[in-house]
């Protein structure tokens, strides 16, 4: 797997025995696109549910799954994952039955 980085390049992802993407029973929530200038991307999960981000270089390929915990209670803060030098694509993926309800933060600059 790999991401592009600061310069556009691929990187290499090291990760061991990645998630299934997406993972069983869950659906996508919302995609940030690829975006060369971008200086900051963001995602907090503020739902009580798992949520899974997935980078990739835009095409979707050489992804790299994020698991994000989620908050004690729904509106509250969960975890969350952010990057000054990604600019490649975010996938947000939610559990199927809450893909109405779960609220995540996802911003850009």
């Amino acid at each position: 797997m790999a991401y592009v980085s600061q310069s556009g390049t691929p990187g290499t992802d090291h990760s061991t025995n990645p998630a299934t993407i997406p993972l069983a029973g869950y659906s996508k929530l919302k995609t940030i696109a690829a975006n060369p200038r971008r200086n900051l991307v963001g995602v907090q999960n503020q739902s009580a549910d798992l949520i899974q981000v997935v980078r990739s270089d835009g095409a979707g390929a050489n992804e790299t799954s994020v698991m994000l915990s989620g908050a004690a209670t729904a509106g509250a803060q969960g975890a969350s994952w952010s990057s000054t030098t990604f600019k490649g694509q975010i996938d947000i993926y939610v559990p199927t039955a809450n893909v109405g309800s779960d609220q995540v933060a996802a911003y850009e600059d």
